[in-house]
């Protein structure tokens, strides 16, 4: 109802009426200065991101994995080993005793054998306080109980060379994928927020059809379009600072990536040199082994016929069983070295035939040219921090009392 005696006339003035209207209206944006498209390219390079972020965990946890199924292995092969250097010292001091017994071995021998049984023992006991750590340590990572666990085999396909390790885990590496699409979250960031610095055009227009509007009776329909240019000229800098800003984050992402191909790189190089110069000191170990087996038996036979001392003896067993302990050490770590270098190229879970999500997006950094720095060049090289040996135990010194 609307009263206006000297605009309306007294037919329509002061009238109840029910106003009705519809309104459409769109509007579409002609030129934004490429916020949406940068916008979108965000998102995509940040579901990547997390994408390879993940993967790269999964990688993480499976090298683990790996590391504690080793340290069982190896510590269930140490154990038995030990539990035999107990044996065996055990039948010396049976020897020793009735020898003593029949006064042909002094009180001294006996208590030395004694001593040094205590001692295998106490080996036996620290291998299987770190036995059942690597077996808690499955149990965390993996989710199950390690039961009847095999020999662990090399892995096949490894390169030949650390460059080609460097230069597959440029492609592979769910880390390095993860690092390029960060580079590329804060260039379109960059990129998005620029748009603001350019004017914006849009088409606008809106279509009305209404009854009784105003206190008008009957039937009032409107069309109107327009083009609109809008443009901040002046904001006393702000967004010119704020462009700034998000260059020089960008600048760090990039350096960011750069010390993770160095540190890639450098893992490669690492697990490179464990495996290959392993196979040496495997060989070298093995061989000592063999000749400490032997001495064992020659110091004996000596030691019964009078020409060696007891402590030549038990001196020389210690020998045979720290030479077993840093063999079965070597192995492991030449072992560990090769499914390090594997997890460092990006391909321990396609070697376990678990495959990620193929629905994940692929990047967008060579559209845009964010291009890979060189990774043989003195800026570029590729691994987070190095990993350190795989769990050793610490053996007494060898040193006669």
């Amino acid at each position: 109802k609307i009263d206006r005696p000297q605009g309306l006339g007294p037919d329509v003035n002061n009238v109840w009426r029910n106003s009705r209207s519809v309104t459409a209206s769109f509007r579409q944006v002609l030129l934004d200065g490429f916020d949406r498209a940068n916008d979108i390219y965000r998102s995509r390079a940040r579901i990547e991101a997390a994408s390879g972020k993940i993967q790269a965990r999964s990688e993480a946890v499976a090298l683990a994995g790996v590391e504690a199924y080793v340290d069982i292995v190896r510590h269930t092969d140490l154990l038995a080993f030990a539990y035999a250097n107990v044996k065996r010292h055990e039948e010396l001091a049976q020897r020793i005793r009735a020898s003593f017994t029949g006064g042909n071995a002094p009180i001294g021998d006996l208590q030395q054998t004694e001593e040094r049984i205590e001692a295998a023992k106490s080996l036996v006991a620290q291998i299987k306080i770190s036995l059942e750590t690597a077996k808690a340590k499955f149990r965390n990572v993996v989710g199950a109980e390690p039961i009847k666990l095999s020999a662990v085999r090399y892995p096949e396909g490894l390169p030949g060379s650390p460059d080609e390790a460097v230069e597959i885990a440029a492609g592979n590496n769910p880390r390095i994928r993860a690092s390029l699409s960060e580079i590329d979250v804060g260039h379109f960031d960059q990129k998005q927020f620029e748009s603001s610095l350019y004017p914006q055009l849009s088409l606008e227009g809106s279509a009305t059809r209404g009854e009784d509007l105003e206190g008008t009776p009957g039937r009032n329909d409107e069309l109107k379009g327009m083009v609109v240019l809008s443009w901040k000229v002046f904001d006393g800098g702000i967004r010119r600072s704020r462009a700034r800003e998000l260059s020089e984050r960008a600048a760090a992402l990039r350096a960011e990536h750069d010390a993770l191909l160095r540190d890639i790189r450098q893992d490669i190089q690492i697990a490179w040199a464990r495996y290959v110069e392993g196979r040496s000191q495997v060989t070298a170990l093995r061989r000592q082994l063999d000749q400490n087996n032997k001495l064992v038996d020659t110091y004996f036979n000596e030691y019964e016929a009078g020409k060696r001392s007891l402590l030549d003896v038990l001196d020389a067993q210690n020998t045979r069983f720290r030479s077993r302990y840093e063999l079965s050490n070597a192995e492991s770590i030449r072992l560990f070295a090769s499914y390090e270098m594997l997890a460092s190229m990006g391909g321990l879970l396609k070697y376990f035939g678990i495959e990620s999500d193929p629905s994940v997006v692929t990047g967008y950094s060579a559209d845009f040219g964010l291009k890979m720095d060189d990774l043989r060049s003195a800026s570029g090289s590729l691994a987070g921090s190095s990993r350190g040996a795989i769990t050793t135990i610490d053996l007494p010194p060898l040193s006669s009392r």
